[in-house]
C-alpha cells in the first residue's frame, strides 16, 4: 500500500486475489498489526516524501 496510496481498499484487495476488502483487512491486521487505513496513512507519508525529496533536488 505503500506505493499506490491513491487505490481504495476493495482495489487493493482485488487486485491481491482477496475474496473481500474484509479479508484482505483481517489479514493486514494478522500480519502486521494494523489496519489497512494505518497502512495506507504510512504509505503516504513515505511517498510525500519521495515526492518532496524529488522536487527538492
Amino acid at each position: 500500500m505503500e506505493y499506490r496510496v491513491e487505490l481504495p481498499l476493495k482495489v487493493v484487495a482485488d487486485r491481491n486475489a482477496f475474496g473481500s476488502a474484509s479479508n484482505f483487512a483481517d489479514f493486514c491486521q494478522k500480519q502486521t498489526g494494523m489496519s489497512p487505513c494505518e497502512l495506507k496513512a504510512i504509505g503516504y507519508e513515505k511517498w510525500e516524501k519521495r515526492r518532496m525529496d524529488f522536487w527538492n533536488r
